[in-house]
């Protein structure tokens, strides 16, 4: 999904630009390795925007953060 789709998402969850776009790279099947390369940033940091992500979600984890992502936009 693009970033322009998942915007609504940014609104309820309260995702910061930057978790936006690790989220939508996600929903593409991208790995939080090429992620990282893509937007310049550590795997570190993918992964402290991935678990922000979640805790903001109130979901468990990426699976859930997806699946979550896809009910409310689909």
């Amino acid at each position: 999904m693009g970033v322009e789709v998942m915007e609504p998402l940014r609104a309820i969850f309260g995702l910061t630009r930057a978790e936006l776009l690790v989220l939508s790279h996600l929903t593409q099947g991208e790995a939080p390795k090429d992620i990282g390369r893509k937007m310049d940033m550590s795997i570190h940091t993918v992964r402290a925007h991935l678990r922000a992500i979640c805790m903001r979600m109130g979901v468990k984890g990426i699976t859930g953060a997806l699946r979550l992502s896809f009910q409310l936009i689909n």
